[in-house]
């Protein structure tokens, strides 16, 4: 790792920095470059076909062949820098040393073009041969600023060239201030200005993109290692948590069930809320598990045929002591005809429990909970539905987050992680469902879980 960060020499005074932002720069160019091949191709074979038309065919010709032949080095170049993997610092020499004479070639090849069609045209303001040279030019400024030594070496060419045509006419003709020839010079500076300045700001973008990229995977690297970290943690802790609470919530159901005596009346009612809290710090820890699972990317499901009916009616029964307990009634309705999907049976009742007790919590005293599944063409939906104190404005967007409460003020009545429904909906959507839910528009809300339907055993 640390020979990324070691400083390449001098390769010849063409280039130095840190092999490893060299690579990324040669990538960059490469890239850059093979994506506008076509693109300068268009270019150069419509100036040689205007050439060829109005001047002379074999030098258009001639000169097309040129480049193309520039355009061909420099598309190598381009395949065995995106090919490579690695680069050597020998590897890395050549490379650069290669970069340097194509783009010589190339500018050069471009700057004898426009050269000859000076000549063609004879000493006069030449606008298509200048117009060529200052597109070549801003066309390298705006796309060729990843290699500074390779834009400045491309950009000295065409800009001597630039002034080579306006200085030829001069020395030859040797015409008065006052001519066109002189202010055809004096506007090539104006414009070899602002390429240069062009190409400038450019290349200090790209610098600063760079930088940019390079704190955003620092940045993102870290925050990798922060949630790997609190991933740990979580596991780690609850796993810990696990197996004393294990004991202790078995101690008190076999105390609960009177196994060693009754309990007298003053033990009562602790035992009843000590029982009730090592139940909800269970639901806790197995909460967290399954968040910590998923997050990992460790969830595991054992799928199978599964009834659809049977799993609401189990999983109502199941759930009718809580409703009870807070004096909420609560009732199963199915519609259709007996449905099956294929999937993981715990799992889905997990989901199932959990919209159900969500239903219970926040219904108020007498209130009534309903669950009903209706079969569809080909899916199956399960729907929870409350008449309750509904969900809060803008809860919307924010309900299925982890953590996320829909009472979370700090007085809040309803006990839980939060992070029931995201885990529900992780559980649906492994199952290639969806789970959404409406508001009433008097009280309460409806929960819904679709499902694929499954017509026959599963190979």
């Amino acid at each position: 790792m640390a020979q990324d960060f070691r400083h390449v020499p001098d390769y010849a005074g063409f280039l130095v920095g840190r092999r490893k932002d060299i690579r990324r720069q040669l990538k960059d160019y490469a890239e850059v470059g093979r994506a506008l091949l076509w693109q300068r191709q268009l270019m150069i074979g419509g100036i040689a076909l205007l050439v060829a038309f109005y001047y002379d065919a074999w030098i258009a010709l001639i000169s097309f062949a040129l480049v193309e032949i520039t355009e061909f080095l420099d598309w190598r170049v381009f395949k065995k820098i995106l090919n490579m993997s690695k680069i050597s610092r020998q590897q890395l020499t050549r490379i650069i040393l290669t970069l340097h004479v194509d783009t010589a070639l190339s500018a050069g090849a471009i700057g004898l073009f426009a050269v000859s069609i000076a000549q063609l045209q004879g000493h006069n303001t030449h606008f298509m041969p200048l117009f060529v040279l200052f597109a070549a030019a801003l066309f390298s400024a705006m796309h060729n600023h990843q290699i500074p030594q390779i834009l400045v070496l491309r950009l000295s060419i065409y800009g001597a060239t630039f002034i080579f045509i306006p200085i030829r006419d001069l020395w030859l003709e040797k015409p008065p201030i006052s001519s066109e020839l002189w202010l055809q010079l004096f506007v090539g500076l104006f414009v070899l200005y602002f390429i240069f300045d062009t190409a400038r700001a450019h290349a200090r973008l790209y610098r600063e993109g760079l930088k940019t990229f390079e704190a955003l995977k620092v940045e993102a690297q870290r925050a990798r290692m922060a949630s790997m970290a609190k991933s740990d943690f979580i596991s780690v802790v609850s796993h810990e948590l696990r197996t004393p609470l294990t004991s202790i919530r078995g101690s008190l159901d076999l105390i609960g069930a009177e196994v060693f005596g009754s309990l007298p009346a003053p033990m009562i009612r602790p035992f009843t809320i000590a029982r009730n809290n090592s139940h909800r710090l269970s639901e806790l820890i197995n909460d967290l598990l399954d968040f910590q699972k998923i997050e990992a990317g460790k969830m595991e499901y054992e799928y199978e045929v599964v009834e659809v009916r049977d799993l609401v009616m189990t999983v109502t029964d199941e759930i009718r002591p809580m409703a009870q307990s807070r004096r909420v009634s609560i009732g199963a309705v199915v519609q259709g005809p007996s449905a099956a999907v294929f999937g993981d049976g715990k799992r889905l009742a997990q989901v199932l429990v959990n919209l159900l007790s969500n239903a219970i919590k926040f219904s108020m005293d007498a209130g009534h909970v309903q669950i009903k599944t209706e079969t569809l063409s080909d899916r199956v939906r399960i729907s929870v539905s409350d008449n309750g104190v509904g969900l809060p404005t803008g809860a919307e967007e924010k309900l299925f987050q982890p953590f996320y409460q829909a009472d979370s003020g700090a007085t809040r009545k309803v006990n839980g992680t939060g992070l029931g429904l995201s885990i529900s909906k992780q559980i649906v959507e492994a199952h290639g469902g969806s789970i959404d839910f409406l508001r009433h528009d008097n009280q309460g809300t409806t929960f819904f879980v679709e499902l694929d339907r499954c017509f026959e055993d599963p190979v």
